[in-house]
C-alpha cells in the first residue's frame, strides 16, 4: 500500500466518522460523501473495504478537498463555541488561558517525529 493510498484511508475515516449519523448508516454515509464531493462510489468503497496499492489522483484530490473543508468547518464551530464560552470559576479561566495558549502555539504535528 503506497502512502497516497494510507492518506487516503485515513482522510475517508474521518470525513465517515463526521458523516454517519449511526449504526448501519456506513453505506449511505459513503453514498452522501460520494455525491457530495463528486468521488465515485467504488472509490470509497475500494479504500474502505479492499484498500487498493495505488489511487487516482482525482480521487485524491477530491479526497483532500473535503478533509480540508471539514477541517476548516470544525475550526469555525470551535472558533465560534470558544467565543461564547464563559469560565465561571477560576479552574475554568485557567483551561480557558491554557487552551488560548496552545492555539497561538506553533506545535508540531502529531505525528512528525522531530517533534516529540
Amino acid at each position: 500500500m503506497s502512502e497516497a493510498v494510507a492518506d487516503a484511508i485515513s482522510m475517508l475515516d474521518c470525513l465517515l466518522h463526521a458523516e454517519v449519523r449511526g449504526p448501519g448508516d456506513m453505506r449511505a454515509a459513503m453514498e452522501r460523501l460520494a455525491r457530495r464531493h463528486k468521488v465515485p462510489f467504488a472509490a470509497l468503497w475500494m479504500l474502505r473495504y479492499r484498500p487498493p496499492k495505488d489511487i487516482g489522483v482525482s480521487v485524491f484530490e477530491k479526497l483532500c478537498e473535503a478533509y480540508l473543508e471539514l477541517h476548516e468547518q470544525q475550526s469555525r464551530f470551535t472558533t465560534d463555541e470558544r467565543a461564547q464560552t464563559k469560565a465561571q470559576t477560576r479552574l475554568g479561566r485557567a483551561l480557558l488561558r491554557a487552551v488560548a495558549a496552545l492555539d497561538r502555539a506553533d506545535l508540531p504535528p502529531l505525528d512528525d517525529p522531530d517533534g516529540v
